[in-house]
């Protein structure tokens, strides 16, 4: 079963690099009459990118590699998407429950960012953001977005006094880890 899982991984990996370069040789030869999220990764930063406004840092500013546009794609197949989603209603939920955590991630923005509402934001803002940092981890710890996480062993392994075969499929609980007392100090 392991091999046939690899298998099909490798042929849905190779497939989706494929699609990923028939679509740069096609957006190359014909105007741009759409802008699906393939062709957005692929024009972002080029000479056919649609968006005049750049708000990224300098090193940012420039195409996006293959292997870049192929992880963000099976982040959004996987529902990389619905899951950053739901914990934004997370965290608005939390923060309406909360007003002095609200207020309090209100001032560290308006330090961190200023009043201009225009001005991107930079890595660098992003990095001094510690009390949101703080609040995101924190509703993740009481509200994760996924209750369980999925692995297999590649080989056979002894764990917890248990001999576990080669291809053994393991699920971990994740909310039960994250308000475990040695990770989330208040569940």
């Amino acid at each position: 079963m392991v091999k046939k899982f690899l298998k099909n991984e490798d042929y849905l990996f190779g497939r989706l690099y494929a699609i990923i370069k028939e679509r740069r040789i096609e957006i190359e030869n014909t105007p741009l009459e759409h802008h699906d999220m393939l062709t957005s990764f692929i024009t972002t930063s080029t000479p056919r990118d649609i968006n005049d406004v750049k708000s990224a840092d300098a090193d940012l500013l420039r195409p996006m590699t293959d292997k870049e546009i192929f992880g963000n794609i099976l982040d959004a197949i996987s529902a990389g998407t619905d899951s950053t989603s739901n914990l934004f209603c997370f965290i608005m939920y939390h923060l309406e429950h909360n007003p002095e955590v609200k207020q309090r991630l209100r001032q560290e923005f308006d330090t961190t960012l200023g009043n201009d509402l225009t001005r991107p934001i930079t890595y660098k803002d992003l990095c001094e953001l510690e009390y949101c940092e703080a609040v995101i981890k924190e509703v993740y710890c009481h509200s994760p977005t996924a209750f369980f996480l999925d692995r297999m062993n590649v080989q056979s392994d002894n764990v917890g006094g248990y001999n576990w075969p080669e291809g053994t499929q393991f699920q971990m609980h994740i909310s039960a880890l994250l308000k475990h007392k040695d990770y989330c100090t208040e569940t």
